[in-house]
């Protein structure tokens, strides 16, 4: 049996089982390199200058973008609680003031003799004597003491003392000393009501 013709490639090259093979030229290759280093190098250019920059930008703007959304739902968020921050607001402002008015930064003595006089006098009772006494610091505000001295009852004592409290200004009365008083024999001929002797001392506090 006759051996079947072989096909030959082009260089006169024949391929096992009849199949074309392309031998190169030293030339080709070397074209073909330069190729592939000059895409090589295009595609770094690209990936270096041109993609990676745009990657980043595309970050920061997806950054930008996320920061906005969030300050938008927290813009809608307060507009939606916009009633309950100003009953808040108001809550606040009113329990400032409070504390403003029963802690102020001023000791103003005098105003605070001036109400205790006038308390005093609702009850009854005449203020022989004023002394102001010890001012104390106590960290975040001061402690003023004075000290004053009275004759009176039981029964206006107890009721002098409980109007202090309503003193807008934070007055608080510590230290009583009770004496039994008996008055001079002129006084009892004009029938003193008087049957104590009262030492005490006001404190008021002012923020520093």
């Amino acid at each position: 049996m006759a051996d079947a013709p072989k096909k030959t490639g082009p260089g006169g090259r024949t391929s096992p089982g009849g199949r074309f093979s392309i031998k190169l030229t030293k030339q080709q290759q070397q074209n073909i390199a330069a190729a592939v280093i000059i895409i090589g190098g295009l595609l770094f250019v690209y990936f270096k200058f041109f993609f990676l920059p745009n990657i980043k930008i595309l970050n920061d703007r997806s950054a930008v973008l996320e920061q906005k959304k969030k300050d938008l739902s927290d813009a809608r968020n307060m507009v939606a609680r916009y009633d309950e921050f100003l009953k808040n607001a108001s809550d606040i402002n009113f329990r400032t003031d409070f504390i403003n008015r029963r802690l102020p930064a001023e000791t103003n003595i005098s105003d605070t003799i001036r109400e205790l006089t006038k308390r005093a006098t609702e009850y009854n009772i005449s203020i022989i004597n004023f002394e102001p006494g010890a001012e104390t610091g106590k960290g975040d505000y001061k402690q003023t003491e004075i000290k004053i001295h009275f004759l009176t009852t039981y029964n206006d004592l107890g009721n002098f003392i409980t109007s202090m409290g309503y003193i807008e200004r934070l007055t608080t009365p510590s230290d009583i000393v009770i004496k039994a008083y008996k008055p001079a024999a002129t006084d009892a001929a004009n029938a003193v009501r008087e049957n104590i002797s009262v030492d005490m001392s006001v404190e008021i506090y002012s923020f520093i």
